[in-house]
């Protein structure tokens, strides 16, 4: 029987996760289970986004109090150059380790 064995996303694919749910506009708990994230880390996220311009807040139009958030500019060249990325690193030149699997790789020091 063979086991799978558990990799942690880095840090940039949990970014690219949540800016691709919110791409269209999503509430938190949609982000949330869609990313695969518990509440805590969704929070210090979406702090992160919004901080550095990746993402915007608006109201909802059709749930009174509701928050959506939407990628915004910055949050849309983010989730282009990513996808460069890992295009580049899945069609490997050389017998080097490459492919999204490499690049997910946790950052050293985190």
């Amino acid at each position: 029987m063979s086991r799978r064995i558990r990799q942690h996303r880095s840090r940039l694919k949990i970014i690219n996760d949540i800016l691709s749910v919110a791409r269209h506009g999503a509430r938190k708990t949609h982000i949330m289970y869609r990313a695969n994230l518990s509440y805590d880390q969704l929070n210090e996220y979406l702090n992160f986004l919004l901080d550095n311009g990746l993402i915007e807040k608006e109201a909802d139009v059709e749930y009174e109090g509701a928050i959506i958030y939407k990628v915004s500019s910055k949050g849309r060249q983010f989730l282009e150059r990513y996808s460069q990325l890992q295009e580049i690193l899945a069609h490997p030149q050389t017998g080097q380790r490459t492919g999204a699997n490499y690049f997910d790789l946790p950052i050293i020091g985190e």
